[in-house]
């Protein structure tokens, strides 16, 4: 019965969102994602800002945060791997 109800809640939550033109964390790092998996200049921009990245306790790490930096390490199109 409270699965009905987390669902129910989740999907008025997600209207009143978008009713409201708002977004929340995980649309942030949804929207992250898709520009980085979308657009070259967007990886190169981050790759220039940051050249190294750390991830302390992956374990806990969801699969938006890996989908984000395996969008981010993705290869160039005119890149050549040696």
């Amino acid at each position: 019965m409270r699965t009905k109800e987390v669902v129910g809640f989740y999907r008025l939550y997600e209207k009143s969102k978008k009713e409201k033109s708002l977004i929340d964390y995980d649309d942030v790092l949804e929207y992250a994602v898709k520009l980085a998996e979308e657009y070259e200049d967007v990886r190169n921009d981050i790759r220039e800002n940051y050249l190294y990245v750390l991830v302390d306790e992956h374990q806990d790490s969801s699969g938006v945060q890996n989908a984000f930096l395996k969008a981010v390490g993705k290869k160039q199109r005119n890149q050549i791997s040696l």
